[in-house]
């Protein structure tokens, strides 16, 4: 019996009113819905209809109800075969092969899983369309595709392995040899879209005397009854009403989740809290967690909600942390040393740095960022984890940060945890012997930081875990466990291969509080109040991928399912959703970059105008907008209070902070003030900051056997200078380094070439040079205040002493002529920097010589040569008027009624400074 009903009609209901029970005994009725979700709600209907418990029908979603039949009716004697282990077969098979895809290109098993992945779904696709090899052939006579066919499913069968698609057919083909006698009644309910081999089960089920087929109006179901057998299609039924929709445009998701967010909050006010009437399609899952956290985070802490839809695994925060191992894993050279970067990257994931000791995350936090610090220096280097665990200093650092917390932690204590963390973790998975120990080994990383991390307060991170604990079982226990890697990342390569096909079940509490789903849990579903969001083509309907191996006029051809096909069967779910409620509400976004609205939205829109007789859109239609203040302005001065004063009067005025003052007040206060740092990043390349700290310790370690006595040409030696910059290389980066790393290293080798040209050249020319100190700290008191700086290098030339600071970069100008006391605004343009006129007076007190008696310039590397630029005083007045300007600056910095004030430059000093955001000057472009 086939009954049709109308478009939207509530499909448990249906089933209930077919159902044969005798007193409270429904055990003989068998009812099959396409997915499990409905089985919640017709056992709650029934519950409902007999006013207390019973025994309840036997109720089974398709696909668990076919492979009960293969398990416990037919007993498939044989191993059932997850994905991986059905690739692992198809390679066999793929080697076996003289004219094969791609050639030699996927003779490694972790190469051929992209393809054989695609290509098991290929096949099983034509095993379940009751293709034959020789049908294949015909249509492609000169693909290999029908030997892989052929070979693969021979294969199966002779090792009685079952695939899915095999398991369908074999039920299929020996259905007449199950008895279904046992049920009063059978119904199929809500089913549609049949392969062939789908079909013929079916239409043996249909034939039995019991059954019944309740099928859901909708777009193609006339061919579906076909496939079905079922020629004389019932009459069917109108809907009895039509829902009101409307239809929001918004710019952005973000805007979508807002006007979201704020009709639940209309539908609260209205109806009272939200039940299970009411339910949220998300037809792309990355919504999930916007959704969650803007619009529903506004609903009462007490009113429940229920998420069930298939989240891609591969976005889970956990599998992030199992691929930072990885990569830190490819990076691993013959030494046993790895990448700095990236074994920052995976101390500061979130779920490693709150890896308690004891009871303590945040002491782990304190280590970690304390080991961040120490590190950071390396920039693109590598480290040994055994060097690391063996660095006292930093562990006694990170216990004196600890010790406002909890003064019992030793660094002893802190040692043992980041070994411990070591073993558990990365050593862990380094010693992986096949594919199913590596497997094995990342279980128990992820148990290790189940159970001694904040992790599990993480949302969803039970079921992620979770999923992923039974992704990495399977690899254990697949055909392909045994196989051994030589490269440990090639583990990675399955793990990830296997990854791209899995979903998260986020199953959920179906019967309570308001609904979240994917557009496939809502068949067989009816609510009240539906919002659907992401109602953009690619999304609603999905872009199905194109299958590389069969295209769509093949498909035609043999009679499978083609992308019109896969439209037309969202269409059909999405239509019976729409037309199953009361109140409908759909957006989209409309954006040049996120494609255009659903052709759904488009056809409904086009019934909505010709029933009215207009080509508005109006009122269906209703925009959704922001009200920004978009509105620049530049920051207001802060004044100084007295708890600021006392900061300034105890600083230690660096060249460095003079300079910061000069550019932006507010930004010296930001600096020197609050001692806010911008966090230092790591680069996959050095940046100039640490190439200059590179050259400076290649030039301390060279001249410093050379202090205290005269210079001499013998001492300039290049093949010195170029082993020295081979230790220093290593020292940061290892001995595995890139191209671009090896490239820097030759600038650095000529730099440091160039500089020894270039004091062979003053050794002929002057006298004689000593160099007196290198990296010598400055410090001194002048007009009552505390000056201090970092000289590079002292040398005597003769009577006068010279400070020389190394640029690797251009030098600050120095314009002396153009400096007027008076005039605030050539300050900064004609000093350039207060470093050379600091250091000059400074060295002069601390060495008890008259100011006349010492230089100060800059040694910088400009168009392939060494040059000096020097701190030209060309008359006693001009030296009086720096000094006047920095006595002028320093009381500004301290004058109690000046206020920190923004620069009148915005556009040179707000472009690269690193307090933009907390002045607002983002908009601010040079």
């Amino acid at each position: 019996m086939i009954r049709i009903l109308p478009k939207g009609s509530p499909l448990v209901p249906a089933v209930l009113k077919v159902l044969d029970g005798q007193d409270r005994d429904w055990s003989h009725n068998l009812v099959i819905f396409p997915g499990r979700r409905p089985a919640h709600f017709l056992r709650k209907a029934l519950v409902d209809s007999v006013g207390g418990s019973c025994i309840g029908p036997v109720v089974w979603a398709v696909q668990d109800w076919i492979d009960a039949l293969a398990r416990e009716a037919l007993q498939l004697a044989g191993r059932w075969l997850e994905p991986m282990d059905a690739c692992a077969v198809l390679f066999e098979v793929h080697q076996e092969l003289p004219h094969r895809y791609g050639a030699d290109r996927f003779d490694r098993v972790e190469r051929f899983l992209p393809l054989g992945f695609r290509l098991l779904d290929t096949l099983e696709t034509l095993y379940l369309g009751d293709v034959t090899p020789e049908q294949l052939r015909r249509v492609l006579p000169e693909e290999p595709l029908a030997d892989y066919y052929a070979r693969f499913y021979a294969q199966l069968e002779a090792k009685a392995y079952w695939t899915r698609a095999r398991r369908i057919r074999t039920v299929a083909e020996q259905m007449e040899s199950i008895d279904l006698s046992r049920y009063d009644r059978i119904v199929l309910a809500g089913l549609y879209a049949f392969s062939a081999a789908e079909a013929r089960l079916f239409r043996q089920v249909l034939a039995q005397p019991q059954a019944i087929g309740l099928f859901l109006d909708g777009p193609g179901l006339s061919a579906q009854l076909q496939r079905l057998g079922v020629d004389a299609i019932p009459e069917r039924a109108k809907p009895a009403t039509d829902p009101v929709v409307q239809v929001y445009r918004a710019p952005d998701r973000h805007g979508q989740v807002l006007m979201l967010a704020e009709k639940l909050q209309q539908q609260r006010g209205q109806q009272g809290p939200l039940d299970v009437n009411t339910v949220v399609v998300l037809p792309a899952a990355d919504a999930l967690f916007p959704v969650l956290y803007h619009a529903l985070a506004a609903l009462p802490e007490d009113e429940s909600y229920n998420v069930s839809l298939g989240y891609p695994l591969d976005r889970a925060p956990v599998v992030s942390f199992l691929r930072l191992l990885g990569t830190l894993a490819t990076t691993r050279t013959p030494d046993g040393s790895y990448a700095t970067a990236a074994y920052l990257r995976f101390l500061l994931h979130p779920y490693t740095k709150n890896l308690r000791l004891g009871r303590h995350a945040d002491v782990t936090r304190i280590l970690m960022h304390t080991l961040e610090e120490a590190l950071m220096p390396q920039g693109a280097g590598t480290l040994r984890l055994e060097a690391l665990e063996q660095n006292a200093e930093i562990f006694q650092q990170a216990a004196a940060r600890v010790a406002s917390l909890d003064e019992s932690v030793t660094p002893t204590a802190l040692q043992d945890h980041l070994r411990t963390i070591h073993d558990r973790t990365i050593r862990r998975l380094m010693q992986a012997t096949s594919l199913s120990d590596w497997a094995e080994r990342a279980i128990q990383v992820i148990d290790y930081v189940a159970h001694h991390s904040t992790a599990p307060q993480h949302p969803y991170f039970r079921p992620f875990a979770d999923c992923l604990v039974e992704l990495l079982e399977t690899l254990a226990h697949s055909l392909l466990g045994a196989v051994r890697f030589d490269n440990l990342g090639d583990y990675w390569r399955v793990f990830e291969s296997a990854l791209q096909r899995q979903r998260v079940p986020l199953a959920g509490t179906p019967l309570q509080g308001l609904q979240i789903l994917g557009l496939l849990e809502t068949r067989g579903l009816q609510f009240d109040t539906v919002y659907v969001l992401d109602v953009n083509e690619e999304v609603l309907p999905e872009a199905p991928d194109p299958d590389p191996f069969l295209p769509d006029t093949v498909r035609m051809q043999l009679g499978l399912e083609t992308r019109s096909d896969a439209y037309q069967l969202t269409r059909y779910y999405f239509e019976n959703l729409v037309q199953g409620a009361r109140e409908v509400h759909l957006f989209y976004t409309e954006h040049p970059r996120q494609g255009e609205r659903s052709r759904f939205v488009e056809q409904m829109l086009w019934q909505w105008q010709q029933q009215h007789g207009t080509l508005e859109e109006e009122p269906w239609v209703q925009s959704i907008g922001y009200h920004l203040d978009l509105s620049c302005t530049s920051p207001e001065p802060i004044a100084k209070t007295s708890e600021v004063l006392s900061i300034l009067r105890a600083l230690r005025y660096s060249p460095t902070l003079l300079d910061t003052y000069l550019t932006c007040p507010l930004q010296f206060y930001y600096r020197a003030v609050l001692n806010l740092r911008e966090p230092e990043t790591l680069a996959q390349e050095p940046d100039s900051k640490e190439i200059g700290r590179l050259v400076h310790r290649i030039l301390q370690r060279y001249f410093k056997p050379l202090c205290g006595r005269p210079l001499q040409e013998a001492d300039l030696d290049p093949q010195r200078l170029r082993e020295i910059v081979e230790a220093c290389f290593a020292e940061a980066y290892g001995d595995q380094r890139s191209a671009d790393l090896q490239l820097l290293q030759e600038r650095v080798q000529h730099w440091g070439e160039a500089l020894l040209a270039y004091q062979r050249q003053q050794l002929r020319e002057a006298s004689p040079v000593i160099i007196q100190a290198l990296e010598k700290k400055l410090q001194g008191t002048w007009q009552g205040v505390q000056l201090e700086g970092f000289a590079d290098r002292i040398e005597r030339r003769g009577d006068r002493l010279v400070v020389l600071d190394y640029k690797t970069g251009q030098p600050p100008a120095l314009q002396l002529d153009v400096l007027d006391p008076t005039d605030r605004k050539t300050w900064a343009r004609a000093i350039g920097s207060f470093q050379l006129p600091l250091y000059r007076l400074l060295v002069a007190q601390q060495d008890g010589l008259d100011v006349d008696r010492v230089e100060a310039a800059y040694v910088a590397y400009q168009n392939g040569t060494i040059g000096e630029t020097s701190l030209r005083v060309e008359a006693p007045a001009q030296w009086e008027a720096v000094l006047q300007v920095l006595r002028l600056v320093l009381e500004e910095i301290q004058a109690p009624d000046i206020p920190f004030a923004p620069t009148d430059a915005l556009e040179q000093a707000c472009p690269h400074c690193p307090y933009r955001t907390c002045c607002g000057t983002q908009w601010v472009s040079a």
